[in-house]
C-alpha cells in the first residue's frame, strides 16, 4: 500500500465516529465540524451525483419573515467574498449598505418612499454588479462538465445538487464547499424579481393553487400550512438581514450533509473531503419549534372555488416520516390505489363511476397526513359534472372497505411486491440513491433504513395493515371541496421594475483563474456500448432488441408500432382504454388487472403521431405468463364501454375550461409557434367526433395499429436465446 494510500485509510477509520459503514458500497462517516458524510459506491457508473443538503426548509422560516429558506436557495448560488469577486474592498462597503437599505425600507410605512429606497438599492446594486460576476459559481461548475446544476427549498430541507465527471472530484468538492464560506447574496434585487415572477406563475396555476388550499386546511396550525415560496405581504417587504441572519442559523456542519453516489471511491477521496469541507467552521445545531398536532372531530368541510373542474380530497390524519406506522399504513394506501390499478379506488374509476381518483400517504418531518382526492364523473349527456358530494360518497364506500379490513391476502403481498420492484428500478440511478440517503439524513433516521427497505415493506403483515386502516381511516376527517373559480389577479405580486444590471464582460476573479487551473484526477470511466446490443428478427415485420440489466432482475419490455395518430387519429383514445381493458371472452378489465398484478406485472399504453407503444414491466420469473396475457389483450382487446363513456366526459368536461387554463393556453401557443397548422390543438378531434366515438371503431384502430412493423426492445437479465423464445 502506499503512503497516500495508506493515510487516507486511516483518516476515513478515524472520521468514522458516529455512523457506521454499510454493505453495497454505501460508507458513512462524519468530519469533526459534525458535517455528516454518505457516500454510494458504484462503478459501473460513467459519473458521480453530489449533493449538499441542508436539514431547514420552510418550516424554519420565521412567522413574520416567511418564503427565507427559498430566497436563501436562489441567492446561495451568487458566489463569495471569492467566488465571483473582482475587487472585495470596492463591492464590501456596497454590499453593507445594501443590506442596511433593505433594513430601512423595511421599516418604512410610507409607500412613496419605501419606493424611492427601492431605487437608491437598485443603484447601489448596479455599483456592487460592476465589481462582481454574480453568475460566476454556475459558470465554473458548468466549465468542468457539471450537468443539471440546480436547488431545491421543501419543508424540511434544501438540497444543492449537480452531476458531474468522476475525474473532476477535486473541483467539484472544493467548490461545492467554498460556497458555504462566507457568501455574498449579491444581486438579491433581481433574485426578489424571479420569486416575484415564481410566485406569480404558482397563481395561474390551479394544481399548485389547489395544493397550497389542501396544505393550509390539511396541516392548520403549523408551518407546513404556509406555502414554501412565502406569504404575499412577506415577500413585498424583505430584509436581506434576516437572509444572513437565517444562513448563520441554520447552515451549521451538523445540519449538513453530502452526498455522493457513482463512479467513487470513499478510500481515495475522504482525506479530499475533509479538507474541503472540514474548513467550514463548527457551531452548534439550532433550535426547533414544536407544534401541536391538527385535531380533526368528525366531518369537517371546507370549500374553495380555485378550480377549473370540481374535485373533493378528504384528509384524515397521519404519521411523520420514520413512524413505526409508515409503512402499514403506506401499503392501506396502496389498497385504495396503487399502481396496477387494483385499488378500490381504481375500481370506481375503470367502472366509470367516477373521473379519477387517487390516494397516498403524505409523510413530513413532523406529522404527515393520509390523502384521498376524487373528481366526480361528467355526465356527456348533459355536460356536466356530477356533484361533489356523491363523489366523495363513492370514495367514502371505497375507504370503509379498506377500514373495515375487506381485502384480500394476495392483493397485499402483490402491493408489496410492486413496492420493492418501484424501489429496485429507482436504486439504478444515482440520484434516486442520492435521494434516499438525503431523506434517511433529513429525518435522522438510521442509513440501515435504506438498505434493507425491501426487508421491511416484506415485513409489514395483513394484521398490520388492518389495525393502521382502523386506527387512521375513521370518521374524523377534512372534506375540501374545490369548485369552479378564478384565482384573483390581486393577489399576485407586481414586480417593481428597477434598472438591469451590467454585469462587466470578459472578468473573472482570481479564485476562478485559480480553479480552472486545478489538476484533474484520472479515474476509469464506463461508457454506454452499443455493439452490447442483441438484435434478432421475430417475424418478417418484426425484430427484437436486446439489452442485458446488471442491476436487478426486473424486465421492460417495450413493443413499438409504426403507426400513430397520424395514421389513426383517434388511436389515441383508443390506446387509453387499452390501459383499462380485458380480453375478450376470457377476463373483464378489473379480472385481468388483478392477474397482472398477481405475476407482479405493470403496463401501459400510450400513442403518439407515429407510434403505437405498449409496455410492461415485472420480475422475469413470471415473463412467460405475463406476456400470454399482454398477447392475448393485444390480439383480442375487450374495450369497456362505460370506461369510453367516462374518457369521453372527461375529455369533453376540461374543454370546456380550456380557455381560462393559463398553462394550457401556454402549451398551445408554444405548439402553434413549432407546428403551426400542424398543432395537435388545430388537428384534434372535434366536439362532435368524440361524442359519436363508438367502441367498435376504437378496437378496430387497435387491430390496424397492431398489424404494421414492429420494433420490441427487452432488458432485463434472461439469457437473448431465453427471451427471444
Amino acid at each position: 500500500m502506499k503512503p497516500n494510500q495508506f493515510k487516507s485509510l486511516f483518516l476515513l477509520m478515524a472520521l468514522a465516529v458516529a455512523l457506521p459503514s454499510f454493505g453495497q458500497g454505501l460508507k458513512a462517516f462524519k468530519l469533526k465540524n459534525g458535517l455528516s458524510v454518505y457516500i454510494w459506491e458504484d462503478n459501473t457508473k460513467s459519473d458521480v451525483y453530489g449533493a449538499v443538503g441542508v436539514r431547514t426548509g420552510s418550516v424554519n422560516d420565521p412567522a413574520e419573515y416567511t418564503g427565507l429558506a427559498h430566497y436563501l436557495e436562489h441567492v446561495m448560488f451568487k458566489g463569495t467574498n471569492k467566488i465571483g469577486t473582482l475587487d472585495w474592498s470596492a463591492e464590501e462597503p456596497l454590499y453593507k449598505q445594501i443590506i442596511a437599505k433593505y433594513d430601512e425600507m423595511a421599516e418604512e410605512a410610507d409607500p412613496v418612499k419605501k419606493e424611492a429606497i427601492g431605487k437608491e438599492i437598485n443603484e447601489l446594486t448596479i455599483r456592487a454588479g460592476k465589481v462582481s460576476v454574480s453568475n460566476e459559481f454556475s459558470n465554473l461548475m458548468e466549465s468542468m462538465g457539471g450537468k443539471n446544476l440546480n436547488a431545491g427549498t421543501s419543508y424540511d430541507y434544501t438540497v444543492y445538487y449537480n452531476s458531474f465527471p468522476a475525474y473532476q472530484i477535486n473541483k467539484w468538492l472544493e467548490i461545492s464547499s467554498q460556497r458555504f464560506l462566507n457568501p455574498v447574496f449579491r444581486t438579491f434585487q433581481s433574485e426578489l424579481e424571479t420569486v416575484y415572477e415564481e410566485y406569480n406563475r404558482a397563481q395561474d396555476n390551479p394544481g399548485r393553487v389547489q395544493n397550497q388550499f389542501l396544505m393550509g386546511k390539511a396541516f392548520e396550525g403549523h408551518p407546513y400550512s404556509r406555502p414554501i415560496l412565502g406569504l404575499p405581504e412577506h415577500l413585498k417587504n424583505p430584509r436581506l438581514s434576516k437572509l444572513i441572519e437565517f444562513y448563520n442559523t441554520w447552515y451549521t456542519p451538523e445540519n449538513m450533509v453530502l452526498v455522493l453516489v457513482g463512479n467513487i471511491n470513499a478510500q481515495q477521496v475522504s482525506a479530499r473531503i475533509n479538507a474541503a469541507f472540514g474548513r467550514l467552521p463548527k457551531k452548534g445545531i439550532p433550535e426547533r419549534k414544536s407544534y401541536p398536532e391538527l385535531e380533526i372531530k368528525g366531518r369537517t368541510q371546507h370549500t374553495a372555488k380555485i378550480g377549473y373542474y370540481p374535485s373533493v380530497a378528504l384528509v384524515y390524519k397521519g404519521v411523520p416520516t420514520g413512524h413505526p406506522d409508515e409503512k402499514a399504513l403506506d401499503i392501506a394506501m396502496e389498497l385504495l390505489s396503487n399502481s396496477n390499478n387494483t385499488g378500490t379506488l381504481d375500481k370506481l374509476v375503470i367502472s366509470g363511476d367516477l373521473t379519477n381518483g387517487y390516494a397516498f400517504l403524505n409523510t413530513l418531518r413532523e406529522q404527515g397526513r393520509c390523502i384521498v382526492s376524487v373528481m366526480p364523473l361528467y355526465d356527456e349527456n348533459q355536460r356536466r359534472f356530477e356533484s361533489n358530494k356523491s363523489a366523495e360518497k363513492k370514495a367514502l364506500k371505497a375507504i370503509e372497505q379498506i377500514a373495515k379490513g375487506e381485502f384480500p391476502d394476495w392483493l397485499v403481498e402483490a402491493i408489496k411486491n410492486n413496492i420493492c420492484r418501484d424501489y429496485d428500478l429507482r436504486m439504478e440511478a444515482n440520484e434516486s440513491k442520492a435521494n434516499a440517503l438525503m431523506e434517511a439524513f433529513i429525518n435522522e433516521a438510521d442509513l440501515s433504513k435504506v438498505l434493507n427497505y425491501k426487508e421491511e415493506v416484506m415485513a409489514v403483515t395483513s394484521e398490520d395493515i388492518k389495525r393502521v386502516a382502523k386506527q387512521y381511516l375513521t370518521d374524523n376527517y377534512l372534506a375540501l371541496y374545490i369548485e369552479k373559480g378564478k384565482t384573483k389577479e390581486d393577489n399576485k405580486l407586481k414586480k417593481p421594475g428597477y434598472k438591469a444590471i451590467e454585469p462587466p464582460v470578459g472578468q473573472q476573479s482570481l479564485y476562478a483563474t485559480q480553479f480552472k487551473n486545478m489538476p484533474i484526477g484520472q479515474v476509469e470511466e464506463k461508457f454506454i456500448d452499443f455493439s452490447d446490443v442483441q438484435t434478432k428478427k421475430l417475424n418478417e415485420r418484426s425484430q427484437m432488441f436486446y439489452t442485458k440489466n446488471p442491476e436487478n432482475n426486473i424486465f421492460s419490455l417495450t413493443l413499438r408500432y409504426g403507426a400513430g395518430e397520424r395514421e389513426f387519429p383517434k388511436l389515441g383514445i383508443a390506446a387509453n382504454l387499452m390501459n383499462d381493458a380485458g380480453i375478450m371472452g376470457a377476463y373483464e378489465p378489473q379480472q385481468l388487472k388483478e392477474e397482472l398484478s398477481k405475476l407482479n406485472a405493470t403496463y401501459s399504453v400510450n400513442a403518439d403521431d407515429n407510434y403505437l407503444y405498449i409496455t410492461m414491466r415485472g420480475y422475469e420469473e413470471t415473463l412467460p405468463q405475463a406476456c400470454q396475457l399482454l398477447a392475448r389483450q393485444i390480439l383480442m382487446p375487450k374495450l369497456d364501454a362505460k370506461q369510453l363513456s367516462r374518457i369521453k366526459g372527461s375529455l369533453l368536461g376540461m374543454r370546456q375550461q380550456r380557455k381560462e387554463n393559463v398553462p394550457q393556453l401556454n402549451q398551445a401557443l408554444s405548439q402553434y409557434v413549432r407546428y403551426q397548422d400542424k398543432s395537435d390543438y388545430i388537428t384534434e378531434l372535434t366536439d362532435k367526433e368524440i361524442y359519436e366515438l363508438q367502441i367498435a371503431e376504437l378496437t378496430g384502430d387497435i387491430n390496424r395499429a397492431a398489424n404494421y412493423e414492429a420494433e420490441i426492445f427487452y432488458c432485463g437479465s434472461l439469457p437473448f436465446d431465453n427471451v427471444y423464445e
